[in-house]
């Protein structure tokens, strides 16, 4: 027997209406339909939670609906490697964050590279003046996309220094 079969008989051996059935677990009644109709399956909370309120073993729910049990284990093997290339961008966007911050070059070209990613790669800059309140001012120097983009302007750069890192904005024209 499918799970949908056998949600169906556990709720008509209860004597349940799909509306009772589905107050009894939290859903709606059309949830209740579509599982019976198996047009989508409960998740793994729920078929515990009839397990235990009907007192049937989930090995006999699940092991006699292969598509069912093939479906919930992808979900499962799904979340578990979603999980780890989230926590892996999350790891390599904070490296990213810290290198892009600690040097001031790096803050700058950070910057840039929002503006003009191509740029970020080929510009080349230099400091033009420090000032006392952990301010650097970089001019770029030479940046064949941005001279091609704006009639042969180029443009400066406040970097600001707080504590370790640092952080670039736009300045104006040289």
């Amino acid at each position: 027997m499918r799970l949908g079969q056998t949600i169906q008989q556990i709720r008509k051996d209860n004597n349940l209406t799909q509306e009772r059935f589905a107050d009894l677990f939290h859903v709606t009644r059309q949830t209740v339909s579509n599982w019976e109709n198996e047009k989508s399956y409960p998740d793994l909370i729920t078929l515990v939670a009839i397990s235990n309120q009907f007192d049937i073993s989930l090995d006999k729910m699940l092991k006699e609906d292969v598509k069912m049990t093939e479906e919930l284990n992808n979900e499962i093997e799904w979340a578990k490697k979603s999980k780890k290339r989230r926590t892996k961008v999350l790891v390599l966007a904070a490296i990213l964050l810290m290198a892009c911050t600690l040097f001031p070059g790096g803050a700058l070209r950070t910057a840039v590279f929002f503006h003009s990613p191509v740029s970020a790669v080929t510009m080349s800059y230099e400091e033009i003046q420090l000032s006392d309140e952990g301010e650097r001012l970089y001019r770029i120097t030479e940046n064949e996309p941005v001279e091609k983009a704006t009639q042969g302007h180029l443009y400066t750069w406040v970097v600001h220094e707080w504590g370790p890192f640092h952080f670039a904005e736009y300045y104006g024209e040289c």
